[in-house]
This record gives structure tokens, C-alpha cells and sequence, in this order.
């Protein structure tokens, strides 16, 4: 119990170190260059510093940081994909008939929702290099399951679809290589959107080796990053990311 209020505290402490830095920026965007900018400067630069000090002492800001960093590739606005916000905007998915696989059920807010999957099987062709590899006819060869296997490759298809009833409401798929996932508007913060980068990573073995990354987020995704990481500390401990290894 004592290690867990000191964990609320120190986190409150960097929410507030990081609403001062912000407050502290917009000023000094304003101010003139001069001695009273640069004392502004050198107290942002030094509340960065405490804040790095925080987390480093902290096991599990330290190593959420180290996740987010790791994971986070860039910035995308928030609009990029308000095509599939709006109701329907992802019927063009089709039926759960097309989703034959259910992964997981359960109710996200006032939402009864199943996670669904195809189940195909997936092929990959084979390469040297940057060369794709063919036969004697000139036709590809496609990699063993045994090779597939040995490359930390998917066997089957990865995309999760979320689905009230018979309506698809959210999906999350391979982004060549980094993870999209899509929630309609109605059915935003719910939980949604975190259960499917959870069952979408669970079959990403690269994820478990800190060779995957998440990708370029919008506001509203990295947000739910950072509930995925939560979730990941209670299936698997304080600084279960930092003990990843690189790779197998």
C-alpha cells in the first residue's frame, strides 16, 4: 500500500511538472529574445531534468516513458481517418459470416461486443535480399510453414473487427508493419479500441521482442497506448517492457 501511494503521488507530481512546462512554453513563445527569455528557457530545460529524475526512479513511469517512446513514431491530426468515425463508416468490412473465428466477447460500456477474426491463413513469398525468389519457370516460391514460423511471421491473418450484433464498430490490422486500429464514434471510449491492439499484438510475435512498434498516433490513440501499456502491468508486473529483449 505504501509503494502504491507513492506511485499516485509521484505521478501526480510529473501531471503537474508537465502542466507548469506547458504554461512556462506558451510564454516563452511570446517573449522577446533576452535575458528574461532564456531564464524561462533554463527553467523549462531544468523542470525536464526533474522530470527525467522522477521517472527514473519510478519503475513504472520510467518504463512506460521507455514504452511510449519506443512505440510512438510520430504524430498523425486527429481528422486523418474521420471516415471511419462517423456510424457505418466501417460496413465496407462486411458480416461477421466473413469472420468466422471469435476471439473474445464481452460488454464495453452500454456495448455487448465480439471480436472477430477470418482465420486465413497466410503466405508469404520468398526473398534474398530485396529479390523475391522463383522457380525455374519463373514463377515465386512461397516460404515453409516451418520458415514462416522461424521468421517470427504471423500464420494467420492478423485484422481483429469488433461487432455490435452483426455491425462491425472497430478493427485493428497490420499497417505495413505498424498497428492501425479504427473505432466508429458511438463507440468510442469504451474500451474498444484497447481490446483490439490487445488481441491484434497477442499475434504479432515481433511485438514480444520490442522489434514491433505501434507507429504514429493520433491524440486520441496515443491516449490508448497508454491504457494498453496499464493493462500489460497488471497481466505482467512493474517493467515488464524494459525486460523485453531486442529479439529471440
Amino acid at each position: 500500500m505504501i509503494k502504491l501511494k507513492l506511485l499516485v503521488e509521484e505521478n501526480e507530481r510529473i501531471s503537474k511538472l508537465k502542466k507548469l512546462t506547458d504554461d512556462l512554453f506558451q510564454k516563452w513563445r511570446t517573449m522577446p529574445s533576452g535575458k528574461g527569455s532564456d531564464k524561462v528557457k533554463d527553467r523549462i530545460d531544468a523542470i525536464g531534468r526533474k522530470i527525467e529524475r522522477i521517472r527514473d526512479a519510478d519503475p513504472y513511469e520510467g518504463d512506460k516513458h521507455a514504452f511510449m517512446q519506443h512505440h510512438n513514431t510520430g504524430y498523425i491530426a486527429s481528422d486523418a481517418y474521420k471516415q471511419y468515425e462517423k456510424e457505418g463508416g466501417l460496413s465496407w468490412l462486411g458480416d461477421k459470416s466473413k469472420y468466422p473465428i471469435l476471439l473474445s466477447k464481452g460488454t464495453h460500456g452500454k456495448f455487448d461486443i465480439e471480436f472477430r477474426q477470418t482465420g486465413d491463413k497466410l503466405q508469404y513469398v520468398k526473398t534474398i535480399g530485396d529479390e523475391h525468389v522463383r522457380d525455374k519457370n519463373g514463377e515465386l516460391i512461397y516460404m515453409t510453414p516451418e520458415e514462416i514460423k522461424s521468421e517470427n511471421l504471423p500464420e494467420k491473418d492478423t485484422i481483429v473487427v469488433a461487432f455490435v450484433d452483426d455491425k462491425p464498430v472497430g478493427f485493428a490490422s497490420n499497417e505495413w508493419g505498424a498497428v492501425g486500429v479504427w473505432v466508429e464514434g458511438p463507440y468510442q471510449k469504451s474500451g474498444i479500441g484497447t481490446e483490439l491492439l490487445d488481441l491484434h499484438i497477442q499475434q504479432r510475435p515481433t511485438f514480444k521482442t520490442k522489434r514491433g512498434k505501434i507507429g504514429q498516433m493520433t491524440s486520441v490513440g496515443y491516449s490508448m497506448v497508454g491504457k494498453y501499456y496499464d493493462r500489460m502491468v497488471k497481466r505482467h508486473g512493474l517493467g515488464w517492457f524494459k525486460k523485453l529483449k531486442i529479439s529471440d
